[in-house]
């Protein structure tokens, strides 16, 4: 009886445990791919469908864009009926052999010859975009025969600790933000960056400053996300948050300030 209950109380926990696993992003990606299944009905003969590489809010791919077109790829195998996912892999070499390249928006053309050349009834194309929580990820399926979108959704995945380290390696490559800037407050500002992570120190000036403050936060998608605070070298003692936005590697504008800040934009020198 003893090893009954211990056995019944081990499949409840493994149960339970699977269960909080799946509830990730994991859902969102069966939903994802739910919606592929659904389009495949309005394509042509060729029932074949290959998963793009995901791009961010700029049209770049990123780690986190190649992993999260990987796993929706992975998960659509196992729920095709009637259709054919085609290898990523294999898609590049296509897309090298005939000189091709797929953006958002698509081009017409390029993709009825993705239907000619690639012999590919379907492709998915997807985006993301990040917040302080959560990504965004939008998809369309579009039908190469007659070069049109037969589908599209989006869902919202939690950001995941496997999500934030693919994030920061793509901050870190598409910013840097490591040198010093002038505002328009008048003061100088030293920034590091490391990864996703940003420090900086700020002053009016060298000897005897009005104000002098430090700042700590994170690269979000293309904000700057920080928690700052004057310190003693100055007069003020005032503290609050910055979200700036990411203009380039070598600007910077406020989007929120909270705490009294006063500068408003940044330009590295």
């Amino acid at each position: 009886m003893r090893k009954i209950t211990i056995a019944l109380l081990f499949a409840v926990f493994t149960l339970l445990f699977t269960a909080g696993v799946s509830s990730g992003y994991e859902r969102e990606l069966r939903l994802l791919s739910s919606s592929i299944v659904s389009a495949m009905d309005k394509v042509g003969s060729r029932k074949s469908v290959a998963v793009m590489d995901f791009t961010d809010s700029k049209g770049k791919v990123t780690d986190l864009g190649n992993y999260l077109s990987y796993e929706l790829t992975q998960d659509l195998k196992k729920a095709a009926q009637g259709f054919e996912v085609r290898e990523r892999e294999d898609m590049r070499s296509a897309f090298a052999r005939n000189n091709l390249t797929l953006t958002i928006p698509f081009n017409t053309e390029t993709v009825k010859k993705i239907n000619q050349d690639a012999k590919l009834g379907a492709v998915v194309l997807g985006s993301y975009m990040v917040f302080s929580d959560k990504v965004k990820v939008s998809i369309s399926i579009v039908n190469t025969y007659q070069a049109k979108v037969v589908g599209s959704t989006s869902v919202e995945i939690p950001r995941s600790k496997r999500i934030n380290e693919l994030l920061g390696a793509a901050q870190e490559t598409y910013y840097n933000l490591t040198g010093v800037w002038r505002s328009d407050d008048g003061g100088l500002y030293y920034i590091r960056q490391i990864g996703n992570k940003v420090w900086w120190f700020g002053e009016s000036s060298a000897n005897s400053p009005a104000w002098s403050n430090a700042a700590y936060g994170e690269i979000i998608g293309n904000e700057l996300r920080l928690q700052w605070a004057d310190v003693p070298k100055g007069y003020n003692m005032n503290s609050g948050s910055l979200v700036l936005n990411i203009i380039s590697n070598g600007r910077l504008t406020a989007r929120e300030k909270i705490g009294g800040f006063g500068g408003s934009d940044w330009v590295k020198q």
